[in-house]
């Protein structure tokens, strides 16, 4: 899950957020930020699942990217990033023990 504290500071920007497993993009999605006049300050937070990975160490990234040309948004804070590994029982092995129970 992450959240990222951003102001918009001219036009309407387009933030790209990114969520990287060393160098492979999983996740992105893309927040609207308007700027003077309207709502200026945002909290986006959002959350995405890393399914199939091999055990071991791996190393995430997020990444913000405004891809709105001639606008300009801020990033202000807070930025928070956490995550969680669980281990999952194999789905036939999951079938098997729900099936001795019937």
């Amino acid at each position: 899950m992450a959240s990222v504290g951003v102001r918009g500071i001219t036009g309407i920007g387009q933030i790209r957020f990114r969520i990287f497993r060393g160098r492979t993009e999983i996740f992105n999605t893309q927040q609207g930020i308007e700027s003077t006049g309207s709502e200026q300050n945002y909290v986006v937070t959002f959350q995405a699942e890393d399914i199939n990975v091999k055990a071991g160490t791996h190393v995430y990234t997020v990444t913000a990217e405004n891809v709105a040309a001639n606008t300009r948004v801020d990033v202000v804070g807070p930025i928070t990033f956490s995550g969680l590994a669980v281990k999952t029982r194999p789905l036939t092995l999951q079938k098997k023990r729900m099936a001795k129970r019937s």
